[in-house]
């Protein structure tokens, strides 16, 4: 089945997770992911993703050879949405595609959700690094120092006072 392309990069491409991704992720979801799911408190990896797939807006990015990258997309709840992303066992070599589509999954986030938040375990400083170069700022610590969280504002999508975004006078 052809998959539609929400965004494309130079042969890569998001595209809405359906459920044929659960057991194809699974096979392929990295250890550190694995680990961070088990400790969330899940039964399982496959848990998780259905419980994903079915209270997320999420998407799968493929490398130009058709392997999923990473599944990310946004939790919704009674705050401002959280953004996440697992990344598949290919990560090592799909480093700079997987930074390069994240940011434009969060680019596509942006219009509609001027605040975003993040919850990263503090064990992975790689995965609180890329948080913050996606433009996250650290909040504060949960779940007894083990996550930090993270928050990131477009401020001047909503504001009166951005020019861009007042009325011409005429």
């Amino acid at each position: 089945m052809r998959e539609a392309r929400i965004i494309s990069r130079r042969g890569a491409y998001l595209t809405p997770m359906n459920t044929s991704h659960i057991n194809e992720f699974r096979k392929r979801i990295h250890k550190f992911n694995a680990k961070e799911i088990l400790d969330s408190g899940y039964g399982s990896t496959l848990d998780c993703l259905k419980i994903m797939y079915s209270s997320s807006e999420a998407y799968v990015c493929r490398n130009k050879q058709g392997e999923i990258v990473f599944i990310g997309g946004l939790w919704f709840g009674d705050e401002a949405p959280q953004m996440f992303c697992m990344f598949a066992n290919n990560l090592e070599e799909n480093t700079f595609l997987a930074a390069k589509m994240a940011k434009a999954m969060l680019g596509m986030f942006e219009p509609l959700h001027p605040t975003l938040t993040m919850t990263v375990s503090s064990e992975f400083e790689h995965m609180l690094s890329w948080a913050l170069w996606l433009g996250f700022e650290p909040c504060g610590l949960s779940d007894g120092n083990r996550h930090v969280e993270f928050v990131r504002c477009i401020s001047n999508l909503n504001s009166v006072t951005d020019k861009a975004l007042r009325p011409v006078v005429h």
